[in-house]
């Protein structure tokens, strides 16, 4: 008999863990029918076909147990009082509500579950709130009360089997891009609970959950622990012998080592995934990996190398559509420019990448933008508009926790400073700033910061150290008319 043909679009298959994952939501459902209580879940899903699964199985594993599913979708009930709602649609404790969409309720929704959840509770709701990501965090921020009121998170959040870590990374980067600490934080302890509640096996997940959590420590600036768990990442692909994924953790490993200014490592790590995404044929990877190395050339200085990788990486990323990605080849094409000296055109590359920026709501990614054209601003002496720049890109960094960002802020305000000759004010900031690099673990910036604030304090020695000269009694008149 001939093998039936692959479907092109496979579904994540039902493994003994995920489906370890559908009966706990079920046993908890069960329990709460049988003591006639409450309960408020949440399955944390990735991807819409994982989702379909998961609620499939659940049903399953419901059926003949005396529950009745009610299916809402709240685009259907848009700004409404989600709570009196469900109120209204229960004709008994073992009605189950499973709830889509939430985010469509907006504000009202957020209002009446972080205002009148006690109402569920003394109703013996039953509710499974399907959540994507950004719905979850949308409703851990907009009602904390609510969400500390939960009883379950579950999370879903496998991709179809021909997805893999190397094809999630631009949509990785993109969905972490413009978050905040907060919410970063929160993205990484869902993860880390997860992980700690895999049974044995599960190695593909594992490597994925490792993978995810070191990206997102390396955003939080926790480069130490993010590097110790991309290399569990690496060491479980590469004993699956998946070498997409293998790509994609040498090149986060890469992105660490830079941050650390350990180039040469650096280098080396994007050369290994560049040779991987090359024998794949991976177009997007290639373009990563190529920006990377760009950025590497130019910090040793070699410039003409720098601009061909950038210009290699733009042209892919041109022909894939990548908006993100162009306005980082931008950016960094102005950076060349401003090096040599060609501020005209330095900024209008700036200015170019953050209109695309803008456009995206890439928060973090205009915060480098202006932080740019401060140093423009600067080169060319305008002391007032660079500060004006990088106050601008500082409050952005600080609101979503961004310590390169800041620390790199703090440094050029403290040049401002000393240029001017506030060596205290200069002194304050750049030890700022050495602080933070030394939590990143970045030795270059934390040698050239230290040798920055030797300079200021040979200068702020020599100020003091001259002698106040005694004013004449004729330089004492008090009339500034008169000499």
């Amino acid at each position: 008999m001939a093998r039936a043909k692959k479907n092109q679009c496979q579904e994540t298959p039902q493994t003994e863990e995920f489906l370890t994952r559908v009966n706990r939501l079920a046993n908890y459902i069960t329990r709460s029918g049988k003591s006639e209580k409450a309960t408020l879940l949440f399955a944390l899903f990735k991807v819409e076909s994982t989702r379909r699964l998961a609620e499939q199985s659940l049903n399953g594993n419901l059926e003949g147990k005396g529950f009745r599913i009610v299916r809402l979708d709240v685009r259907e009930y848009p700004n409404t009082d989600l709570v009196q709602l469900l109120l209204d649609k229960q004709t008994s404790p073992s009605d189950v509500f499973y709830v889509h969409r939430l985010r469509a309720g907006e504000q009202a929704t957020l209002n009446a579950l972080n205002y009148r959840r006690e109402l569920l509770i003394e109703n013996a709701v039953k509710v499974l709130f399907w959540l994507e990501e950004s719905e979850l965090q949308w409703l851990a921020f907009g009602a904390p009360d609510f969400w500390a009121f939960r009883h379950r998170v579950v999370e879903f959040i496998e991709l179809p089997e021909e997805k893999s870590m190397q094809e999630t990374v631009q949509r990785f980067y993109g969905d972490t891009e413009f978050v905040s600490h907060e919410e970063l934080l929160v993205k990484t302890r869902l993860r880390q609970e997860l992980l700690q509640a895999l049974p044995k096996g599960a190695t593909d997940t594992k490597a994925r959950l490792h993978w995810e959590i070191g990206n997102l420590l390396h955003k939080n600036g926790e480069l130490v622990s993010a590097k110790k768990h991309l290399e569990q990442a690496l060491k479980y692909v590469t004993r699956l012998k998946d070498e997409p994924n293998r790509a994609a953790t040498l090149h986060s490993l890469g992105i660490i080592a830079q941050a650390q200014g350990d180039y040469e490592e650096a280098r080396r790590l994007y050369q290994q995934s560049l040779k991987i995404n090359e024998r794949l044929g991976n177009q997007s990877g290639m373009a990563n990996s190529y920006h990377q190395l760009g950025m590497i050339a130019q910090a040793q200085g070699d410039y003409e190398e720098a601009r061909r990788l950038y210009q290699q990486s733009l042209k892919i990323k041109e022909r894939l559509g990548n908006q993100a990605g162009m306005a980082n080849s931008y950016h960094q094409l102005g950076m060349i420019a401003q090096a040599q000296g060609d501020y005209e055109e330095a900024r209008r590359l700036y200015q170019q990448s953050l209109k695309i920026k803008e456009r995206l709501g890439n928060q973090s990614g205009m915060a480098n933008s202006f932080g740019q054209l401060g140093n423009i601003a600067y080169s060319q002496g305008d002391y007032e508009e660079a500060r004006r720049l990088y106050q601008q890109s500082l409050k952005i960094d600080e609101r979503l926790g961004n310590q390169a960002g800041m620390a790199s802020s703090y440094h050029q305000l403290g040049m401002i400073a000393q240029d001017q000759g506030d060596y205290e004010e200069a002194l304050t900031l750049i030890n700022q700033a050495k602080k933070v690099f030394e939590r990143l673990g970045n030795l270059p910036s934390i040698a050239q910061a230290q040798q920055q604030i030797d300079r200021i304090e040979q200068a702020l020695t020599a100020q003091n150290s001259k002698p106040k000269s005694k004013k004449s009694p004729a330089k004492q008149n008090k009339n500034p008319t008169k000499k």
